[in-house]
């Protein structure tokens, strides 16, 4: 039997994981023979997904009372657009408390993107890009818009995103974080804002998004 305070946590992993897939009905009874937890916490479990956005109310009264959510090709755009807009406030936010200490902790954090590159391992590669991301934007801001930003992010193939398909994508991608550390570093607003936009954009269009053609237009 799984620790009632860790099931909410497994829900959330074996959703994003892909063994619940969307489309998947959910019930109290599902939840308690998956997890072994008696329906109190299951109710629980229920309703923290809903409100996270990861299931949906049923409207087949039949089937179970929830279902894993399905990601839209408009909702994949709406996080694209809002990781953009979230970063970009968050760079120029950092212009504002660029203080040194947290400069050197950006250039530590992509030296360990680069060390896991050159020793060929993908997976950290794409944790240390992800906690660079992180750590600029909880630099700036750790309250309930950022959090409910996040699970957009998630419900918009936000994991897709941060990953790569080859150690040339993390290569560039290191690139872009040391391109963007550097107009910080010199308070190049303009540039900053160019690089951080360009950068978010061009994750998703690793991805083979469509949408974001135009962006390669951008000039600082």
């Amino acid at each position: 039997m799984s620790d009632a305070r860790d099931i909410p946590s497994l829900a959330v992993s074996d959703i994003e994981n892909g063994r619940l897939t969307p489309g998947t009905f959910l019930s109290q009874p599902k939840v308690c023979a998956l997890y072994g937890c008696g329906r109190t916490v299951a109710r629980r479990v229920l309703r923290e997904l809903l409100e996270e956005g990861y299931v949906n109310v049923s409207l087949d009264p039949l089937a179970g009372s929830y279902v894993v959510a399905k990601s839209s090709d408009e909702m994949v755009m709406q996080g694209i657009e809002l990781r953009a807009v979230l970063e970009t406030y968050t760079a120029k936010k950092l212009l504002e408390i660029a203080a040194p200490q947290l400069i050197v902790r950006l250039k530590r954090i992509n030296l360990e993107l680069l060390g896991y590159i050159l020793g060929n391992d993908l997976i950290n590669a794409v944790i240390m890009n992800r906690h660079f991301h992180l750590y600029m934007i909880e630099a700036v801001d750790r309250g309930p818009l950022t959090r409910m930003l996040g699970v957009l992010f998630r419900e918009a193939s936000f994991g897709r995103h941060e990953s790569y398909k080859s150690l040339d994508e993390a290569f560039a991608g290191c690139c872009d974080h040391a391109k963007i550390i550097d107009a910080l570093e010199l308070g190049n607003r303009k540039r900053l804002m160019w690089l951080v936009e360009k950068h978010v954009f061009g994750g998703f269009r690793r991805c083979g998004s469509k949408s974001t053609a135009k962006r390669d237009d951008l000039n600082p």
